[in-house]
């Protein structure tokens, strides 16, 4: 543990500016941007389009109107791209020409566009630049497998709002050494973030719990349940915003692509809701961009209505309304987020309550005053085990049986879930 901060503290003393090279200026890959200017970290931005380049120069015009945007001729990767810093002193303009330690990649969600990228980047950066990419739901190991040396490669995966979120994932390849795990917890400390190591499984913790219970928020809303009610249910349930506006915040084609993967890596897990690829559907035929609220996903009152283009998908997607009183339809969004904190812990991907607690937290702005577990055992056995009945169509796979089993047997939410866990784990090795 001594040598481990020692690492970081080295990495910490060694870096340079700019530190990080960020490839990808979507809405995920400005927001990371964005992040680094507020701790005063200057970078390098790539991306395939100019256009999104300029939308990074309106931004910092707006937010940083002091920093200095100048392009990269020539850059290694072959992509438009731009140097960014806060700094005033031009008297060294060789910093420029420095290539960053670390790159951090936020292309779209598809395996083959990032295993492509991998390759080029490393074949141009040589074997010293630390590759990371922040992916929210593929496999590290499968993202860098066309590698042949993946010693300095590890997910770091950021949560949206990034400057509002004060965690990142960190995901190991098999080869990933100890200094390159040291360099990115220097500069997630850098950028103000705890680091949540977690093992390297689709969605890892944050997205793996999330996906299901935005899922399930859409499945209700076809049911008949209202957007402002299904915001109230999230405020109990402990979330700092609602179900859909959380989807406009990290985008809604990003959340389609997230639900997508766990749907493919836990099939009996979910029953896809269809109002998210409806409303993809929809505003590509108007050329538009997919969104639930007109006025932006921070802002607006809690009551604010949808956009029209959302409100008309949601009534052609509604089946057999049903009226829940406000407390059942917290419950049942609820209870996704507890079957897979379930399964999270019997596969190891995390070892602790305290891991999970740290990451519905610090990833997702989670706050209710018991905590995450404790909102589960405040609520009782009885509820969850009705719920969870209730909705068989949803979650019937064998473990929700042995969950179920536990809850009658007299065990309490959180009782039941370290005894799941507790069986699901391998027995250590008694040989000598």
């Amino acid at each position: 543990m001594v040598h481990h901060e020692r690492l970081i503290e080295e990495a910490a003393r060694q870096a340079t500016s700019p530190c990080a090279w960020l490839v990808g200026a979507g809405v995920v890959g400005r927001s990371i941007l964005m992040n680094h200017l507020s701790v005063g970290a200057s970078v390098w931005m790539s991306d395939a389009s100019d256009a999104a380049l300029d939308r990074v120069r309106e931004r910092i015009a707006v937010t940083y109107p002091r920093a200095q945007v100048e392009p990269i001729v020539d850059s290694p990767l072959r992509l438009p791209t731009v140097a960014i810093s806060q700094s005033i002193d031009r008297g060294n303009e060789s910093r420029s020409l420095v290539v960053p330690p670390l790159l951090i990649e936020s292309i779209p969600e598809r395996l083959d566009l990032k295993q492509a990228f991998f390759g080029s980047a490393r074949e141009a950066l040589g074997p010293d630049t630390i590759l990371c990419t922040n992916t929210s739901n593929l496999r590290i190991g499968d993202i860098f497998q066309k590698l042949a040396d993946t010693t300095a490669c590890a997910g770091l995966h950021f949560f949206m709002p990034v400057e509002d979120r004060p965690l990142v994932e960190w995901i190991a390849t098999d080869q990933t050494t100890h200094r390159t795990l040291a360099c990115c917890e220097a500069h997630a400390r850098r950028l103000g973030k705890a680091v949540l190591k977690t093992a390297d499984s689709p969605g890892f913790v944050v997205n793996r719990m999330l996906a299901p219970y935005l899922n399930q928020a859409l499945l209700m809303m076809g049911c008949g349940v209202t957007a402002e009610h299904t915001e109230i249910a999230a405020i109990q349930f402990g979330m700092p915003m609602s179900p859909l506006r959380l989807i406009d915040t990290i985008g809604v084609q990003t959340a389609f692509d997230s639900g997508r993967i766990f749907w493919q890596a836990f099939p009996q897990r979910i029953d896809p809701a269809p109002i998210l690829s409806g409303l993809i559907k929809a505003a590509r035929k108007r050329g538009c961009v997919p969104r639930f609220y007109s006025e932006g996903p921070f802002g607006g009152a809690p009551d604010s209505p949808l956009d029209p283009l959302a409100a008309q998908v949601v009534t052609e997607y509604q089946r057999d309304p049903i009226e829940w009183p406000i407390e059942e339809v917290t419950v049942r969004m609820a209870v996704p987020m507890w079957i897979e904190a379930a399964e999270l812990l019997r596969q190891g991907v995390v070892s602790t309550f305290q891991e999970i607690e740290q990451a519905v937290c610090g990833g997702l702005g989670y706050r209710h005053t018991d905590g995450f577990f404790g909102f589960y055992d405040t609520i009782g056995c009885g509820p969850l085990e009705r719920v969870i009945r209730d909705t068989q169509g949803e979650h019937q796979h064998h473990h929700v049986t042995q969950l179920l089993q536990r809850l009658k047997g007299g065990c309490s939410p959180s009782e039941a879930i370290a005894s799941f866990a507790r069986r699901g784990r391998p027995e250590p090795s008694t040989r000598a």
